[in-house]
């Protein structure tokens, strides 16, 4: 409830909480996107949808390789392999199961590869 004087005006303070309240919602939302955009988002949603063959709403490591292959990232050397790994191991955390990446984990899991990418 927005609490105005007389003159239809807000406070300074009042103006500042309702102003915390809006751009929270947007970080809550950009948090749940790893950073991507609603339009990145929901581009990596298609890749990750062409590739979840069985429709299990998850990706196995060699759906996840197929994906990479077609968006120009995939490993080629031991070391970047193991890189890879490293990278599908943390983005699945601790309560999933290896190899295994649902779409959060896949987006998390991007988000990491773009970063790298953008700074190399």
């Amino acid at each position: 409830e927005l609490h105005c004087n007389g003159e239809g005006q807000i406070s300074f303070p009042v103006f500042l909480s309702l102003m915390n309240r809006v751009f929270e919602g947007g970080r809550a939302a950009n948090r749940a996107r790893y950073g991507f955009t609603a339009q990145e988002e929901a581009e990596w949603k298609t890749k990750f949808l062409s590739y979840d063959w069985d429709n299990s709403g998850t990706l196995a490591a060699h759906e996840i390789a197929k994906v990479l292959a077609d968006v120009g990232r995939m490993p080629k050397s031991k070391e970047e392999q193991q890189d890879l790994k490293d990278k599908i191991d943390n983005a699945v955390g601790e309560d999933g199961e290896p190899g295994i990446l649902d779409f959060h984990a896949f987006l998390r899991l991007m988000r990491t590869i773009v970063d790298e990418d953008e700074v190399a």
